[in-house]
């Protein structure tokens, strides 16, 4: 008898995953209390570790760019570098990066990405070698400098992989807390960075062995070379593509996304899902439920229901380049906006609040601290308010909270900063107050005013970074998304590279009344964008209809009664 019962249940069992193989839409059943069939426990165990290791490597590219930043200045004097270059010193890092951005994810969807992270990575590490070297070498010391920030940033460029990667790994319904992630890890890699250099500083003068000069200056160099190296261990060892929809004769991190008519031999979709579905009822093939066997059946029978009864076929290829655009834009505009705090954060300080250099350091190195705490918990407030409103009215909130706090930065009312007293012997370092002309007749920002809008700034940004991502991948729909994502992060690189050179202008010429006027400005085009496009800010068509509500009650299988028909035998 406990045979027969144990016999009868596995029956029952096998009928409920051939029907859920061949109802299922693409990464969701129709079962609202089950998980997704197309996956095992172990499967997606697998998918979120490689996941969790790619936020890794992402948080390595925040480390990347601001470890040097406090001493980047100290080590370019040394190596006969002017104030005017360190600027462009700089910029090198970003403009690396937006020029590897879309280049890596174009290979992304053609080359392992287990291979292309190790080649990133590996251009950090040489990077940084060469940085630790630039006191040895001869010639223009400070121009090898910026080629090595420059190389850094080509690996840093890995980004675009990283959100490519969490893109096409992650369901729409975890597409959002993926992407919050993504731009958490990187956020906490910028705040971590400075304070990783920091630690160094009681290096001084430090060790000479030849050429290798180990001090305060370039130990933030070689913390991250040891990091990468770990990177290169952790992706070796224990990183694994588990992207959804990868056809199972494809290589790993190869393109072929059969569930979604994209196989690049150029085959159809129909064909293979038949031969997988025809395999799966003889009880060949593999064992476990594979992701692209019910997802190209679910897709090919779909479609071949719409061609026999002449309804338009909806093709998960096409997309609406309007949003597409309008993403690439609201994506460089936050950026741009966000560096002006990153670029003269240091000098508004002094000229407004009356410091000194060592006072500036000390107080904005606090307020960097606590403006890092504010936006992870902007990123933690930001899931459960799309949640309740909706990506597209997050976005909007986010927007505008950002362009309040901007015109917050505004003289106002009052007197003017404090006049300008040269410090011993005329020294920059010791100067307190304001030397430029616009201080004369300008009120003065309170300090009060400054830190409510970092507040607001720290907890609203996000909410528009991480829609527009979340919002974006949605948009592009299934499929290959490297070349795209790479475009939206290359357009995030290149506005800092280009917003730290035009707002430090428009500071020193105009002052804050200016700057901050012009930030806030910006931000308002981008909600004339946002509304204007706001019906097409959407997911794609092929998650629309992939969604379970799209099933009626009459059409989603019913869930077989196991024990009523036990107790029946």
């Amino acid at each position: 008898a406990r045979c027969k019962l144990k016999t009868l249940f596995r029956e029952a069992w096998a009928a409920r995953r051939e029907e859920m193989d061949e109802r299922s839409p693409l990464v969701k059943s129709p079962y609202r209390d089950s998980e997704a069939p197309f996956e095992t426990p172990l499967q997606k165990k697998q998918r979120w570790r490689s996941i969790k290791i790619v936020y890794f490597v992402n948080f390595l590219n925040g480390v990347g760019f601001t470890i040097v930043l406090s001493t980047l200045w100290q080590l370019l004097q040394r190596n006969g570098g002017s104030k005017s270059f360190l600027g462009y010193v700089v910029a090198a890092f970003s403009f690396g990066q937006f020029v590897s951005s879309p280049y890596w994810g174009y290979w992304g969807n053609h080359v392992p990405y287990r291979a292309l992270l190790h080649l990133t990575g590996l251009l950090m590490i040489v990077g940084n070698v060469l940085y630790i070297f630039t006191d040895s070498m001869h010639g223009q010391r400070d121009v090898y400098m910026l080629e090595s920030r420059f190389v850094v940033g080509l690996g840093a460029g890995s980004v675009a992989l990283c959100n490519a990667y969490v893109s096409a790994a992650t369901t729409v319904e975890e597409r959002t807390g993926g992407v919050a992630m993504i731009a958490a890890t990187n956020s906490l890699g910028l705040v971590v960075g400075p304070l990783l250099g920091m630690a160094f500083s009681k290096m001084k003068p430090g060790v000479v062995h030849g050429a290798l000069v180990l001090d305060y200056l370039t130990m933030p160099a070689v913390l991250c070379v040891g990091l990468g190296i770990v990177q290169q261990l952790v992706l070796l060892f224990k990183f694994k593509d588990r992207r959804l929809h990868l056809a199972p004769s494809a290589p790993e991190g190869g393109a072929a996304y059969s569930a979604h008519g994209n196989i690049n031999s150029g085959n159809s979709a129909l064909p293979s899902a038949a031969s997988s579905s025809t395999s799966s009822r003889r009880g060949g093939g593999n064992s476990h439920f594979s992701p692209v066997s019910s997802s190209a059946a679910a897709i090919s029978e779909r479609e071949l229901a719409s061609i026999q009864d002449g309804r338009p076929l909806i093709r998960p290829n096409t997309r609406d380049n309007v949003a597409v655009v309008a993403g690439l834009l609201l994506n460089f505009g936050s950026m741009v906006v966000l560096s002006v705090l990153e670029t003269i954060g240091t000098p508004f300080t002094m000229d407004e609040m009356g410091w000194d250099a060592q006072q500036a350091d000390a107080y904005n190195g606090v307020i960097s601290g606590g403006f890092g705490a504010l936006v992870f918990v902007g990123f933690a407030v930001t899931k459960p308010t799309a949640v309740r409103l909706g990506e597209r009215k997050t976005m909007v909130v986010g927007i505008i909270i950002v362009a309040v706090a901007l015109c917050l930065c505004m003289p106002l009312f009052g007197s003017p900063p404090v006049e300008w007293t040269p410090g011993e012997d005329d020294d920059d370092a010791t100067r307190q107050g304001c030397q430029a002309s616009w201080c004369e007749d300008m009120p003065k920002v309170r300090l009060w005013q400054y830190l409510v809008a970092l507040v607001l700034i720290g907890i609203s940004f996000p909410m528009v970074n991480i829609m527009v991502f979340s919002i974006y991948t949605k948009v592009l729909g299934p499929g290959p998304q490297g070349v795209m994502i790479g475009l939206l992060t290359g357009a995030g690189s290149l506005a800092r590279a280009v917003g730290p050179l035009y707002f430090s202008t428009l500071y020193a010429g105009h002052g804050p009344r200016i700057t901050f006027a012009t930030a806030a400005g910006l931000m308002l085009l981008m909600l004339v964008l946002v509304l204007a496009v706001y019906r097409r800010l959407v997911p794609h068509q092929a998650y629309q209809i992939s969604e379970p509500a799209t099933l009626s009650s009459a059409s989603r299988p019913k869930r077989p009664n196991y024990r009523s028909t036990l107790t029946e035998e």
